[in-house]
C-alpha cells in the first residue's frame, strides 16, 4: 500500500517513496509554481520522498532543478514511463488547463492517488484516485498529502471506448429511459 505515514510517503512494492510528476512544463501550465509548492509541502512533513520530474534541467529555475528532492527524469520512451508509473507511489498533476488531463487518467487505471487541484474536470477524470488540493494553496497541499495514505483500486477499463462514452454521453441513461418508456 502506498500512502503517508508519520508525515513521509510510503514506498511502491519494492522501490522508494516517490511522486511522479509526468508533465512537460509550459508555462500555460503553471507547473513550476506548483512543484515549487509540493516540494515546500514535503519539506514540512519530512521524510525522503522523491519527486520524479520527465523534464530537462534546462527547463526549470536553478532553485527548483537543484532541490535535493527532485530526479529529473527527462522525456521517455513509452517503455520507460510504464516503468516509471509502476514504481510511483503517487502521482503530481497539477494542470487546470488540460483539455483532458492523461496523467489523471493513468493514475485512475494504475490505481495510484494523484494529487490534483480540485476541479470538475479532475473529479470526473481521476475518479476515486483524486486526492484535491486547492491550488496555489501550500497548506491545502500538505494537507492532502495525507490523502495518500489510502489504496486506490486500478481500474484498467475506466477508459475503455463503449462504457466510457456511454456513461460521459448518457447513452446508458438514454436506453434505461427508453425501457422505461416501452
Amino acid at each position: 500500500m502506498t500512502g503517508v505515514v508519520a508525515g513521509a510517503l510510503t514506498s511502491a512494492p519494492g522501490g522508494e517513496a516517490s511522486i511522479l510528476v509526468p508533465i512537460v512544463p509550459s508555462p500555460y501550465k503553471n507547473v513550476i509554481a506548483e512543484l515549487r509548492l509540493l516540494l515546500a509541502a514535503l519539506d514540512r512533513r519530512g521524510g525522503a520522498t522523491t519527486v520524479r520530474v520527465t523534464a530537462y534541467r534546462h527547463e526549470l529555475p536553478d532553485e527548483v532543478a537543484r532541490h535535493p528532492r527532485l530526479d529529473l527524469l527527462g522525456r521517455l520512451p513509452h517503455h520507460e514511463l510504464a516503468d516509471q508509473w509502476r514504481r510511483a507511489s503517487a502521482v503530481f498533476f497539477p494542470c487546470v488547463l488540460e483539455s483532458f488531463g492523461y496523467p489523471l487518467a493513468e493514475a485512475r487505471v494504475y490505481g495510484l492517488p494523484v494529487l490534483s487541484p480540485d476541479t470538475e474536470q479532475a473529479r470526473e477524470i481521476a475518479g476515486d484516485a483524486l486526492v484535491p488540493y486547492r491550488l496555489s494553496d501550500v497548506d491545502s497541499l500538505t494537507d492532502a498529502l495525507d490523502g495518500l495514505d489510502r489504496t486506490v483500486v486500478a481500474e484498467p477499463y475506466a477508459f475503455d471506448r463503449q462504457p466510457y462514452f456511454s456513461r460521459l454521453l448518457g447513452l446508458d441513461r438514454a436506453v434505461t429511459a427508453q425501457e422505461t418508456r416501452s
